[in-house]
């Protein structure tokens, strides 16, 4: 220890300078020299020395011995003295203060050095022995304390059941009051403690074989008889022999008393049964997991929709019992989460059981061990599929009613109600039927394919002879399950029917196992079956209680709906019932109004169509008038003739044109006459051309065919309608406008959809063109009136609700297509008949002509005067007046000067029917005749009716005139 520091206490200068310098020498640190007592003692209050070298003898008040008794009281550090007597009487005194050596001056180096390593290294031994008394000391008194006050029972007793010693919990679990009275009441365990002896025995045997036993449970009794459970271990000792060598053997060992311990398992295995028990019968999933997320239990309900047994699920986690990778992992984090905050959880999910899928309300529990710690997880999953259905169809009602309440047409409200159904139910299809006259189509739908709405779209029964079935009272009988539901015939006796009407249906197939549903006119089609449609509800739509329609919901999956589901369904088609009747009677009074409108702005046109033709009927009259009479005056054969002849033949297409015009706006009266709709066709075709761009290809092939009955016009208007669609569609793109026209007859099959329509030969007219073709979601309503996809200015959507209705009333009909390879056909069928056309014979008979007195009224200067030249050239007499006024006051003075009067209707001041009127007041037998080119005012009939002779309709010609007059006045 050479490191050491030692301090020098020496009086004799030259002394202390030598143990200095030998000191030093030797490797060690010196402190000092100091001369006295009193300087060491301070010395060391401030500094550290290892050892200290002290003569007993020192200048000051203080000697050697005192000085180190001193020290010793405050520090430990061993002490040398050194003296100049060995038998000095301070040495006996110095034994007092436990010197580590001492040195007789002079000293010996070598003696020093001994003594300084013997001082160091025996003080060193002194102090570890010092710490190990200490610490011997300690631990008795922990162990004493620990076993006085251990809450574990401590003791020690002989194989044979002696008690040796015990603390006072061991005591306590005797039932003593003190382990004394424990070590004198208990000398045979076995008999005195143990409930049964022969778990001593079985004790006593495992200790012998293992030399210790660990956690052995007995039951025991106490002193007072009172029965105590007891958890114990323990171990054979050897107790030590006098002589050195191993003594009787011991057990030591504690006990514990574990009555709450059992009272909580025996309750903890109560509840397990208990628990069990109803989860075993508990319809709800319930889940036990560890922290590693297996399976500690699975209830049978769990085991049944999960489709697994309880040895491909418990001891192991979601992933590995074969669960979704995703949904596993959701699972495992909320399981998780329980264990990581010791408090319950509960969340939503959704699950494609073996089932079907389930929408699963799962609540997570932590359950504690005896330390409080989580141990497992309980997890019970209720289904609250249905309770979530239900949710979402009552928002699914909500919306329906925002979208019905919401401004539009009926039809768009519908088809948007139609979608959310559909989104909102996650179905594969659903439909609503609508009446419409004696059936029930789809008036809207998402999702049935084409097919199958072929098939079901019409509801009337149709016999083999392609006729609707009727009931006694000649209402039409409705086919198919949608027929029953409609017209209430569903038994409610029937589960399939609820009380409210509806059918519904989770597995479709087993209809077909089945007995027919009840009712008497039904006609099973089975197209839902057909077309995989395991699930299916149809729900009527009523207004007032009366039917008007249903909603159809189709799905391929099974068990879609439940009885409560269907009840909520028929709430929400009730409010589509009202709402859909009242959103449809203001679409109806929308469409009166636009009508009215439509209507006002026709007559306005018609008003403006006579008034044009009344005035163009003047114009072409005196046209025609003057070429006749030029054609009169030019030698036969000449260049006149053929120039007049063609502005005769001109004028004559331009009166045609003016009746057209009159029949677009009702002027005229319809004359259904047997024609060729060949030669109109090819009319039509010749004021259709220079209306159209020189981009679009007019491709015809007329046939001669069977004559049919209708109006000239109408069918005229039928062709320019079409053909005017056809060339809207092909505006800005060019292509080919395709007309044909040829017979064809139809038999009652080939007439199916068209019920009113009788088989026989029909003449087909075709139009089609090349353009970008119609929506097929607008098919059903192309020909509603006022329907048009055209922009405005475009037009009316009027042409296509005239063409239907003028081919309606000749009994026939109308279809549209997609044309091959691209655009649309519009084909006219239009029912022929037998009669044969006998062409006019043109009259080669000469004009009638006359010298009778004739006044003429005429406020057209132009015309009148060309009526009064031609009628002068047939040598008749002609006073002319352009005013009726001026007319009728010559008449009332002169009225036996003429012999008949001709009359034009409309005249500024007196009408023509007015003036002949008071003309007949004076002189009843003079003839009249009336002209007119347009009245609204008067009739053929009508004029009559007022004594009027004769009526002709403008443009007039020679012939027509001459004739006419030649007549009344004949039939004078």
């Amino acid at each position: 220890m050479r490191n050491a520091t030692i301090l020098i206490v020496e009086d004799d200068a030259i002394l202390a300078m030598n143990l200095q310098r030998m000191i030093a020498l030797m490797g060690y640190t010196v402190a000092g020299p100091l001369a006295s007592g009193e300087e060491a003692i301070a010395f060391l209050v401030e500094n550290i020395a290892d050892l200290v070298v002290m003569d007993i003898e020192l200048a000051g008040t203080m000697n050697g011995i005192t000085t180190a008794e001193t020290i010793n009281r405050t520090s430990d550090i061993p002490i040398v003295f050194l003296t100049s007597f060995s038998h000095d009487p301070l040495l006996e005194q110095a034994k007092i203060a436990a010197p580590y050596g001492y040195l007789i001056k002079p000293v010996p180096e070598r003696e020093l050095a001994a003594t300084l390593d013997m001082a160091l290294h025996r003080h060193m031994l002194d102090h570890k022995l010092k710490e190990s008394q200490i610490a011997l000391e300690k631990s008795e008194a922990n162990y004493r304390h620990l076993f006085e006050h251990s809450p574990l029972g401590i003791f020690r007793a002989t194989l044979s059941g002696k008690v040796l010693a015990l603390n006072a919990e061991m005591a306590k679990i005797y039932g003593c009051d003190t382990p004394d009275e424990g070590l004198r009441d208990f000398t045979d365990l076995a008999r005195q403690f143990y409930s049964d002896p022969a778990r001593r025995h079985e004790f006593i045997t495992q200790l012998r074989e293992n030399g210790s036993v660990q956690n052995f449970e007995y039951e025991g009794r106490k002193k007072n008889g009172e029965k105590v459970w007891i958890s114990m271990n323990a171990k054979l000792t050897h107790l030590e022999g006098s002589n050195g060598q191993a003594g009787e053997q011991v057990i030591d060992g504690f006990s514990t008393n574990i009555n709450e311990r059992k009272r909580i398992e025996k309750a903890l295995q109560e509840s397990e049964e208990k628990f069990k028990s109803l989860a075993e019968s508990n319809t709800d999933y319930i889940m036990r997991y560890d922290r590693q997320c297996r399976h500690l239990y699975m209830n049978p309900a769990a085991l049944n929709i999960s489709g697994l047994k309880e040895v491909d699920v418990i001891g192991k986690t979601h992933r590995e019992s074969g669960f979704p990778e995703e949904l596993s992992l959701f699972w495992e984090e909320c399981i998780n989460r329980v264990f990581a905050t010791a408090g319950p959880y509960q969340t939503e999910f959704e699950w494609n059981s073996t089932q079907g899928k389930v929408c699963l309300d799962w609540r997570l529990t932590p359950e504690f061990d005896s330390e409080g710690q989580v141990s497992s997880v309980l997890g019970v999953s209720r289904d609250v599929t249905e309770r979530k259905n239900e949710e979402e169809l009552r928002e699914m009602g909500r919306e329906v009613l925002q979208i019905l309440n919401e401004p539009g047409e009926a039809s768009v409200s519908i088809q948007r109600v139609v979608d959310v159904l559909k989104l909102r139910t996650g179905f594969n299809a659903v439909g609503i039927r609508l009446q419409d006259g004696e059936d029930f189509p789809y008036f809207a739908q998402s999702g049935f394919p084409d097919n199958f709405l072929q098939m079901e779209n019409t509801l009337l029964w149709i016999t083999t002879d392609g006729d609707v079935s009727r009931d006694k009272d000649g209402n039409a009988l409705l086919a198919g399950t949608c027929g029953l539901v409609i017209s209430s015939e569903g038994d409610i006796h029937d589960p399939l029917f609820t009380s409210g009407g509806s059918f519904w249906v989770n597995d479709s197939a087993r209809l077909l196992e089945s007995s027919p549903i009840s009712g008497h006119q039904f006609c099973r089609r089975n197209q839902c079956i057909h077309h995989n449609y395991a699930s299916f509800a149809l729900v009527p739509i009523r207004n007032k209680e009366i039917n008007v329609g249903l909603v159809h919901f189709s799905d391929h999956r099974k068990g879609c709906f439940t009885l409560h589901s269907i009840e909520i369904l028929e709430g929400i088609a009730s409010h589509i019932g009202s709402a859909m009747m009242r959103k449809q009677a203001e679409d109806e009074n929308k469409k009166l109004q636009t009508q009215l409108i439509q209507a006002q702005k026709m007559e306005a046109i018609g008003t403006l169509a006579g008034g044009i033709a009344h005035d163009f009927n003047n114009i072409l009259g005196a046209i025609l008038g003057y070429a006749e009479m030029a054609i009169d005056d030019s030698p036969s054969g000449s260049a006149a003739v053929k120039d007049m002849s063609k502005v005769l033949e001109a004028g004559n297409r331009a009166a045609s044109l003016v009746k057209q015009i009159l029949a677009f706006s009702r002027q005229v009266d319809i004359q259904k006459i047997p024609l060729e709709p060949a030669r109109i066709a090819k009319e039509a075709i010749k004021l259709l051309r220079p209306s159209l761009p020189s981009t679009i290809e007019i491709q015809q092939k007329i046939d001669a065919t069977r004559p049919v009955l209708a109006d000239p016009t109408q069918v005229h208007q039928i062709m320019m309608n079409l053909c005017t669609n056809a060339s809207h569609a092909m505006e800005y793109t060019g292509g080919v406008l395709g007309i044909t026209i040829k017979d064809c007859e139809l038999t009652q099959s080939d007439l199916e959809n068209y019920p009113e329509v009788k088989p026989g030969n029909f003449v087909v007219l075709s139009v089609s063109d090349t353009g970008a073709g119609i929506n097929p979601d607008i098919w059903g309503r192309i020909f509603d009136p006022y329907f048009t996809t055209k922009g405005v200015g475009k037009g009316s959507g009027m042409g296509l609700s005239i063409v239907h209705g003028i081919v309606s009333g000749y009994g026939g009909f109308i279809t549209s297509g997609n044309n091959s390879p691209k655009g649309t056909i519009f084909r006219v069928y239009l029912p022929a008949i037998d009669q044969k056309i006998v062409p006019e014979a043109s009259s080669v008979a000469s004009v009638s002509s006359g010298n009778e007195h004739i006044f003429l009224v005429e406020d057209e200067v132009m015309l009148a005067e060309m009526v009064k030249t031609m009628l002068e050239k047939l040598g008749y007499e002609v006073t002319m007046r352009t005013n009726s006024s001026e007319a009728l006051a010559i008449f009332q003075n002169h009225p036996n000067l003429f012999d008949a009067v001709i009359t034009d209707q409309t005249m500024p001041g007196i009408t023509g029917i007015d003036f002949a009127r008071q003309i007949l007041q004076i002189r009843s037998d003079i003839p009249i005749i009336l002209c007119t080119g347009y009245s609204t005012l008067v009739s053929e009939e009508q004029s009559k009716a007022a004594g009027i002779k004769g009526f002709a309709m403008k443009p007039l010609s020679k012939k027509v005139i001459a004739t006419l007059l030649r007549k009344v006045l004949d039939e004078r």
